[in-house]
């Protein structure tokens, strides 16, 4: 597998052990700042619209979610859903959970350029 990058592109990248995106470089958008207090099941349009297209994951601490029979039982893990949210507020993605409360957001901008993998 090869990553195309446009002509002249050279990236420095860091001595880290932290995961980057696929194509080895570090995000340069900065992760947005929502505001969604709940979400219904199947929902496919929010109140909120980001400055730009984002992966968004959401959590609900207040729910814990089990693993209850087998050799992989858990103490649980908070209820949690992601998507893809579009700047008009439209959901892609299946919201598997009805959260009455949503208590922590992770959105993370997609990045305009899409990455082609040859």
């Amino acid at each position: 597998m090869t990553v195309s990058r446009p002509a002249g592109v050279n990236h420095e990248y860091p001595a880290t052990s932290e995961l980057l995106p696929a194509d080895g470089k570090p995000a340069l958008l900065e992760r947005e700042d929502l505001k969604i207090a709940s979400l219904k099941r199947d929902k496919k349009q929010a109140d909120v619209h980001p400055t730009h297209d984002c992966h968004v994951l959401v959590f609900n601490d207040k729910i814990k979610l089990y693993r209850r029979r087998g050799s992989n039982q858990n103490s649980g893990s908070p209820q949690q859903d992601c998507f893809i949210l579009r700047r008009d507020g439209s959901i892609e993605g299946d919201i598997d959970w009805d959260y009455d409360h949503v208590t922590r957001i992770e959105a993370r901008p997609l990045d305009e350029q899409r990455l082609m993998l040859t």
